[in-house]
């Protein structure tokens, strides 16, 4: 009897730690309001919304406020690990843009973008 229970504890255990749900997918899900651009505070800049669509992809809306004009940009979001995160523009012509991300919980999210190395902190609204 202690075999089989074993048995099927290691079984659980192996199912669930195989999964490639990304924690990082779980906290990202929902709308990030923007509080530090480049080591600058910021308030009212940019929100980005992520909507998961499955373990580690989904969509994303990022709205920008450039002197009182708002600017979005559609696109979709892929979790390569929980420490990247690629965003590829719905627009032909717009730049592909790779996040590391630093820390992150289900309330705050840091990354820093590859391209030019300015790290955003964002907290969840």
């Amino acid at each position: 009897m202690k075999k089989l229970l074993f048995i099927l504890f290691a079984s659980t255990m192996m199912l669930t730690s195989c999964s490639k749900e990304y924690t990082l997918n779980s906290d990202l899900n929902g709308s990030w309001n923007m509080t530090s651009c480049a080591g600058y505070v910021v308030t009212d800049y940019a929100v980005f919304k992520f909507e998961k669509t499955s373990a580690d992809k989904g969509k994303v809306t990022m709205t920008y406020k450039i002197l009182g004009t708002s600017i979005s940009s559609t696109g979709t979001y892929v979790l390569d690990s929980d420490t990247k995160i690629t965003v590829t523009p719905d627009k032909q012509g717009e730049d592909i843009i790779v996040y590391t991300v630093l820390t992150h919980s289900s309330s705050e999210l840091k990354v820093q973008q590859v391209s030019n190395s300015s790290t955003y902190i964002f907290a969840k609204q």
